[in-house]
């Protein structure tokens, strides 16, 4: 059996309203997005049109006709359907369902003798009422007065009190313990910490939170780690049996006196005097380059506070010591630098010194009154300047006397003076008809007129062997190039001649040009061209103004998409005309289209397209 499927025009709503196309009288247009329907009257635009009006009067009553079947009664209750008033009618069975004025009845009737076994809502939870019971049928806690309480509470849920008093010992076998209090006091003059701490696995001490713009906790705790007490700030996670001491710094601690058996300092900054007692340093004391020039202030140092041989090389680090640490009155004798006495003694005096081997100047020395200029005038001079010079002008007064051998020239006498050549015309040379021929009658040799016979008889045998060939299926009688030029016409226009009469043809062949996102056309010679268009995702081809890129009118160029991605033809905004229909996109893969320009910065789209 075969099928017959119609397709009617479609597209998005945005699509339509944006193309806003008119639709022939009758014509259908379909939303695929709100599947609504307008018809076309063949003059009004797609945004002027109606959608197609539902029978409200015939959806009335096939919702009416529906709650009347979704409607089930349950026991003492009957329904009634009136189709043609439209009405639902719903009875009570009163001998099932009791009525409000059964049930205000039975109330009014009750005696006071049968009140007493009934329980006013108000007296729940109230003065001398009755406990209320929860959603877990438990009395709440709000209810119960344990005052005189005097036997054991034992219960899985929290205790709310207003005071406590204990007269006897409190254990907590909980994991925390919080005291929501101002003010926390004891009289135990020792609190012990981290009792059960046997495997030293516990940090242990006293945390407390603040917030400098960050949340964070201070405290001093011994590391168990590191087996130091730490005093500490910075520490964003909440402190558990250890902390995470790597989020934060040490603290600062002001204190007025410090008593320890050993003292490890990382920096030593004194506000004031630092007095230690006599002979309480000394160098075997000090750590291999432990002091430094940023540790010593200038000036600091002085002659009595070092003993004797007490600074060696082994102290003081590499440039530790430089001009700034040394007073300008200190006395440093020659033998206590490395190598200096042997230095200068092989140095020069400066008054009249003596140089061997080979002495560097540099390039500003000047000597005298010669410049380092003028010195430099003698880089390369090896033998008496004046006898080179007489040498010179020996040689340039030989040379202007010369005549012979001047430049490769065998005898300069020879050379004729620029006046000289000046003066010599055809006239003076017996040629004074030249100038008056015409070049069709001016002579030439015997020699080159042969020469050209033979190459154009040549040429026209190459140029009959060729044509022959082309010729093939012309008349039999045209076997020479003389002939097909008479048949066709002068030498001049043979070349035209031959593809017209012989009917020759040149392969046509389209232009593929492959884009694979948003492209505006660019050149003129994309006129024929097959362009096509392949993308995963929506792309769009632009076509130009007139002003940016002005095809000829008549220009034609075909779009093929070849991906999944839509292509959609743009004209620039306010400038080109693109007329089309249903719309400006093509239908799916494989689609192509025509762009056609009828008219300045006016073009027409045809094709495979959609709304």
């Amino acid at each position: 059996m075969s099928t017959v499927r119609i397709q009617v025009r479609r597209g998005s709503a945005s699509d339509w309203s944006g193309v806003n196309p008119i639709l022939a009288a009758g014509e259908l247009g379909v939303e695929t997005d709100t599947r609504k329907i307008k018809v076309g009257d063949g003059s009004t635009a797609w945004n002027s049109l109606s959608y197609i009006a539902a029978d409200a009067p015939e959806i009335g009553e096939i919702s009416q006709d529906a709650i009347n079947t979704a409607l089930t009664m349950g026991a003492g209750l009957t329904k009634t359907y009136n189709d043609g008033s439209n009405t639902i009618t719903i009875n009570v069975d009163s001998n099932v369902v009791a009525l409000k004025s059964y049930v205000d009845s039975a109330v009014t009737g009750l005696t006071n003798s049968t009140a007493s076994t009934y329980l006013e809502n108000a007296d729940r939870g109230a003065a001398n009422g009755v406990a209320s019971l929860d959603a877990n049928t438990q009395v709440p806690k709000s209810q119960l007065n344990l005052i005189g309480l005097s036997t054991n509470i034992t219960t899985s849920e929290n205790i709310e009190a207003q005071n406590l008093t204990l007269a006897g010992n409190l254990f907590v076998n909980g994991t925390t313990v919080t005291l929501d209090t101002a003010t926390f006091t004891t009289e135990d003059p020792m609190i012990q910490l981290g009792s059960t701490n046997a495997g030293n696995a516990l940090d242990l001490g006293f945390v407390a939170k603040h917030n400098d713009g960050v949340a964070n906790h201070t405290g001093f705790v011994r590391d168990a780690s590191a087996n130091k007490w730490k005093l500490f700030t910075g520490v964003t996670d909440t402190p558990g049996p250890t902390i995470n001491f790597a989020q934060g710094s040490l603290d600062d601690l002001e204190l007025r006196g410090l008593t320890a058996t050993d003292v490890s300092l990382t920096n030593l900054v004194a506000t004031g005097s630092v007095t230690l007692p006599a002979g309480s340093v000394e160098t075997a004391d000090l750590a291999t380059d432990s002091i430094t020039a940023a540790k010593i202030s200038i000036g600091a140092v002085t002659a009595e506070k070092i003993a004797a041989d007490a600074v060696t090389a082994e102290k003081i680090a590499d440039l530790a010591i430089t001009n700034d640490h040394v007073s300008g009155t200190a006395a440093i004798h020659q033998d206590k630098i490395s190598g200096l006495g042997a230095s200068l003694a092989a140095k020069s005096d400066l008054a009249s010194p003596t140089f061997t081997g080979t002495v560097t100047l540099p390039s500003t020395t000047s000597i005298g009154t010669v410049s380092s200029t003028e010195i430099g005038y003698l880089d390369g001079v090896t033998s008496s300047v004046q006898t080179q010079i007489t040498a010179a002008v020996t040689a340039l007064s030989t040379h202007e006397s010369d005549t012979t051998n001047v430049h490769g020239i065998a005898d300069t006498a020879l050379l004729a003076l620029k006046s000289e050549v000046a003066a010599v015309t055809p006239a003076t040379l017996g040629l004074g008809n030249v100038d008056n021929t015409s070049d069709a009658n001016k002579p030439v040799s015997t020699a080159t007129s042969t020469a050209i016979a033979t190459a154009k008889s040549e040429a026209i045998a190459d140029a009959t062997s060729q044509v022959s060939a082309l010729i093939s299926g012309a008349p039999a009688a045209m076997n020479t190039l003389d002939e097909l030029a008479a048949a066709l016409g002068d030498d001049a226009n043979f070349a035209a001649s031959v593809t017209t009469s012989l009917g020759l043809k040149v392969d046509s062949l389209t232009p593929i040009v492959r884009k694979t996102e948003s492209y505006t056309l660019s050149s003129l010679t994309e006129r024929d061209d097959l362009i096509e268009m392949g993308s995963g995702s929506p792309i769009t081809l632009t076509i130009p103004a007139d002003a940016t890129l002005d095809f000829p009118i008549g220009t034609s160029i075909d779009i093929l998409q070849t991906g999944a991605g839509q292509v959609t033809i743009a004209p620039v905004s306010g400038t080109v005309t693109v007329n089309a229909t249903p719309g400006l996109k093509l239908r799916t893969t494989w689609s192509s289209c025509t762009l056609f320009k009828r008219a300045a910065n006016t073009w027409v789209v045809y094709g495979d397209l959609m709304a």
